[in-house]
């Protein structure tokens, strides 16, 4: 089971999935791979404004970055062929053999300098967890800082700006 404090991944049950394994990676670049549609440029600095680092820290893409923020990036699609509308900003996590092409959606809340993120799993066929709780397909969860996403081989912790 998932250990929010140790910070290890739920092990999958046999399904007829191929078994995930995570794969750790030497040290990488601090930068983003993240791209916005409408500029198809990548983001490596952090804007001013509400909003939270999201941080792989296991996976393929461990040691990369990007942020949610209310004034400019407020929703991010993940998947390896993300399918999302012109004002969203996706994460092509192509090298996650367990994310599925359209995998789940993050959005940013703010209430009261509150920050929260809104996961909903996008039908994913190896699931979107959150705390190692896993969403029911096409379902949202509400996750907080420090709370640990787990898409594909990929797990994502959020964390204050």
């Amino acid at each position: 089971k998932f250990s929010h404090q140790s910070g290890t991944v739920p092990k999958k049950k046999a399904t007829g999935l191929a078994k995930t394994s995570i794969k750790k990676r030497a040290a990488s670049k601090k930068t983003s791979n993240v791209t916005r549609p409408s500029t198809n440029t990548v983001r490596e600095e952090k804007l001013s404004g509400p909003g939270v680092r999201m941080t792989f820290i296991e996976g393929p893409y461990k040691g990369k970055f990007f942020f949610l923020e209310k004034d400019s990036t407020p929703n991010f699609v993940l998947g390896t062929k993300p399918q999302m509308k012109s004002t969203e900003t996706f994460f092509n996590l192509g090298k996650d053999q367990d994310a599925d092409e359209s995998h789940a959606k993050l959005e940013l809340t703010v209430e009261r300098k509150l920050c929260t993120v809104k996961v909903t799993d996008l039908k994913s066929t190896s699931g979107t967890y959150v705390n190692g709780q896993m969403i029911a397909n096409g379902k949202k969860r509400q996750a907080f800082i420090n709370d640990k996403i787990m898409i594909g081989e990929s797990v994502i912790q959020i964390k204050a700006m």
